[in-house]
């Protein structure tokens, strides 16, 4: 079973609030992705190439396709 979809934004329609994510992580050390797999990426380069990679059995193939096959174990 694969999870996962694309969901198309009309910035046009979008407005600046106040309450925002960005205010509530402010103080911390973030970086900000434009997916989760350009997320995951990151991560595979900051953590040490040491273990192994735990994913969910139903993980879409997107992100398995981040990893080389050898580094994951799956749940």
């Amino acid at each position: 079973m694969e999870l996962g979809s694309e969901f198309n934004l009309n910035f046009q329609d979008l407005e600046e609030k106040e309450d925002h994510i960005f205010n509530y992580l402010k103080d911390y050390n973030c970086i900000y992705t434009d997916s989760g797999r350009s997320a995951l990426r990151i991560l595979e380069r900051i953590i040490p190439k040491q273990g192994k990679i735990l994913l969910p059995s139903y993980t879409c193939d997107s992100v398995i396709e981040c990893y080389e096959e050898d580094q994951i174990e799956y749940y």
